[in-house]
């Protein structure tokens, strides 16, 4: 029977052409990881995100964040809930990951939430 390998579908959104460019280039050696499209920030239209089907975005940032690209970030957090974003800063040499989690409003589901986080960051509730 024939494997079946799952790659990672990744929308790549970078301020500098050249950044992406070069990113695309550094990811398209990884077997498990396939480029559905490579777009500038101030190019990128959220709505067209569910087109390409992604997994996960990543948006690349060379020089120091701008009000346009954290507006983009939450509007693809908040329009696709069930999308991870890894966001990097080259001029900080960091990388944070986004993803969202939905679950019931009630009480003891904010508990356990709070209770995770303050785990997560070894905080002591």
């Amino acid at each position: 029977m024939e494997e079946v390998r799952r790659y990672q579908r990744v929308l790549l959104l970078c301020d500098l052409q050249l950044l992406g460019e070069s990113l695309e280039h550094l990811m398209s050696s990884i077997a498990e990881i396939e480029i559905v499209a490579s777009w500038l920030i101030s190019q990128t239209d959220p709505k067209r995100i569910k087109e390409h089907a992604p997994d996960l975005v990543i948006i690349a940032e060379g020089d120091s964040s701008t009000e346009e690209t954290n507006l983009l970030a939450a509007d693809i957090l908040g329009s696709y809930p069930d999308l991870s974003v890894i966001r990097i800063k080259l001029s900080q040499n960091v990388f944070h990951i986004y993803t969202s989690q939905v679950f019931a409003a009630d009480h003891s589901h904010l508990i356990e939430a709070i209770r995770r986080m303050c785990l997560r960051t070894n905080k002591i509730v």
